[in-house]
């Protein structure tokens, strides 16, 4: 009995004067806005809006003519004969897996340089968010979007987005 008295007291006593984890300084940021907003993040949007529209706009001009085939080739479906007619659809068919191969292609790349141009703005950000962590004692940083509530305050989104904006302005893509 007195051993668990003696018990007791040892673990009260220790809870009372530990350090609460709660009382960790913590903070959140927004990836989405800074990748949205920074100067390196719009050079990068920039970048492949412009290197898609190009391909976009080739693609399109492919497809309206692939299209303009098959209407002539729906309207000469009685004037030729059957042998002709199946040569010139599989012709078209042939084209048109082609160009359907090609736009995958096209958004492949895309989506590898969208992935790729992230991953570098994100090296560039990680060393960003652990000096500003080190500087201001703060804990842990976390993304915004998997925070469900958290109080203003602790959103360093703003900070950051002006340190990235000063030491890098643009990210160049291959």
């Amino acid at each position: 009995m007195r051993s668990k008295k003696l018990f007791l007291f040892i673990i009260s006593t220790f809870l009372l004067f530990t350090k609460s984890s709660y009382s960790e300084n913590l903070a959140y940021v927004d990836i989405e806005f800074i990748m949205n907003n920074s100067l390196a993040g719009k050079s990068i949007t920039q970048n492949l809006e412009k290197s898609f529209k190009d391909k976009d706009s080739k693609l399109n001009n492919i497809e309206n003519e692939l299209k303009e085939k098959e209407k002539n080739l729906v309207s000469q479906k009685n004037i030729l004969k059957e042998d002709e007619f199946k040569k010139k659809v599989q012709i078209l068919k042939k084209e048109i897996k082609t160009y359907k191969d090609t736009r995958k292609k096209v958004l492949n790349e895309f989506n590898s340089k969208k992935i790729e141009s992230t991953k570098i703005l994100l090296s560039k950000l990680n060393p960003i968010l652990a000096d500003y962590s080190k500087e201001n004692s703060i804990d842990m940083i976390f993304q915004k979007k998997n925070i469900v509530i958290g109080k203003k305050t602790l959103d360093i989104t703003e900070d950051i987005v002006n340190i990235l904006n000063a030491k890098v302005k643009k990210i160049e893509i291959n």
